[in-house]
């Protein structure tokens, strides 16, 4: 019987504990060889012999959020609780779709690689730079897995298919949308199992986790993702646009509703309330999906109806974090 591991109690490793991210890294670069380390030093220069693994640790820091479960519990309480409550929700979404069950060490196939993960945290964000949800998102850290092109490629929307279905939706009149598919990747299963180590403050003894559907950071988990989704699209009766793999329309008589998916993020433009709603009720059969309402936040661009139906869009929140990113907010204009 599987022992999902949002069921499992979760012990918390002393400093320094926990080596899988120190040895993949190890294990990454050496097997990248000096091809990334006489790029890194190329192009960014400074010391060649830890520019890579300094550039791997920087990306995983810039966003000033925490950097693993026991450092969010480090912080002030009311900071603290909202993460737990994050990682909570995350645990819950991996235990109801039975993502993943606990193993042994020594049940991993000869010759399988396994690779580590860790929980990422984020704060999504309004358009205006406020925060709107704190997320915990369980991540592979599948870099160093190789897999071929026609096992990974996954299509999303060009910026030009969104400008356009914009462009369309204000010339005709109709009134556009967003919704978001919640652990969207959890909903793929695998062609076949894959092994992980737990993330950091999650770790036990002896054993390994043995993965039965995609999980976010998963190198086959988009394309899987995408060919999923695209599935249950069709079988509501859509059809894919001629020039872009993610825009898809549908007519009903005098109804029509086109839509445009970015992995886990739908936005739709239709004349048919009544129409958009059987869409996502046929989704959420399967999917657990938000009505998000009108057109208001999409892909980090801000919305703002006008009276007439037309749209001004914005990047105010953008600005703003650059501008305090570069410690200008009291510079003149």
């Amino acid at each position: 019987e599987r022992q999902q591991v949002a069921n499992q109690p979760i012990e918390i490793p002393a400093p320094g504990e926990s080596k899988y991210f120190d040895e993949e890294i190890d294990a990454g670069l050496a097997r990248l060889g000096p091809q990334l380390s006489s790029f890194m030093a190329f192009n960014y220069g400074g010391n060649q012999d830890s520019v890579e693994e300094n550039v791997f640790r920087a990306m995983l820091t810039m966003n000033g959020d925490p950097q693993d479960y026991p450092e969010s519990q480090r912080l002030p309480r009311a900071e603290a609780i909202k993460w737990q409550e994050a990682t909570d929700s995350e645990m819950a979404s991996i235990d109801k779709h039975e993502v993943c069950e606990w193993i042994d060490e020594d049940q991993v196939p000869a010759g399988e690689e396994i690779v580590s993960s860790r929980l990422v945290y984020t704060k999504k964000l309004g358009k205006q730079g406020q925060v709107t949800r704190y997320k915990c998102r369980w991540v592979a850290r599948d870099m160093f897995r190789e897999l071929d092109f026609n096992e990974t490629y996954s299509p999303t929307a060009h910026p030009v298919s969104v400008r356009a279905l914009i462009a369309i939706a204000m010339m005709m009149g109709y009134k556009m949308y967003t919704s978001d598919v919640r652990t969207a990747y959890l909903n793929a299963k695998m062609e076949r199992p894959a092994y992980m180590y737990p993330p950091k403050g999650f770790e036990r003894k002896g054993k390994l986790i043995r993965l039965h559907r995609q999980l976010y950071g998963l190198k086959s988990a988009a394309k899987a993702w995408h060919n999923t989704l695209v599935a249950k699209i069709k079988a509501f009766g859509f059809t894919v646009v001629t020039n872009d793999d993610c825009m898809f329309t549908i007519k009903r008589g005098d109804s029509v509703l086109h839509i445009l998916i970015v992995v886990d993020d739908i936005l739709q433009a239709t004349n048919d309330e009544k129409l958009r709603q059987e869409f996502l009720a046929f989704l959420r059969k399967d999917y657990e999906v938000s009505d998000d309402g009108l057109l208001d936040w999409f892909l980090g661009v801000g919305f703002t109806w006008q009276q007439d139906g037309s749209l001004i869009a914005s990047q105010t929140a953008f600005i703003d974090r650059v501008v305090e990113k570069f410690g200008m907010e009291n510079a003149k204009p």
